[in-house]
């Protein structure tokens, strides 16, 4: 899926399942008793820096896919609507 491609309507719907997504991934990481770690502690754990479990280090990763995709969304929707001021694919010149 090309998300540069898709319909003002489509990518909305995509920001709206990854905030979800990215939402019980918090509850999540909150479940496991990882509430008050930061995304630096994710990143510092799954390079091995910080100790945790392969429980903890599942989520990690978990957590890590979920906020990369709901970026993804999060920046088109920033440079569609920086570009021409609303969510409309942005149309290449021929």
């Amino acid at each position: 899926m090309n998300i540069e491609t898709l319909s003002a309507r489509k990518l909305n719907d995509l920001y709206n399942k990854r905030f979800r997504e990215n939402a019980d991934q918090c509850a999540v990481c909150i479940a496991a008793g990882m509430g008050n770690w930061t995304a630096r502690d994710r990143d510092e754990a799954l390079r091995g820096q910080l100790p945790a479990t392969d429980e903890q280090l599942a989520i990690c990763r978990d957590w890590l896919a979920s906020s990369v995709a709901f970026m993804e969304a999060c920046n088109e929707l920033d440079r569609r609507k920086h570009y021409h001021g609303s969510h409309k694919p942005i149309r290449r010149a021929a």
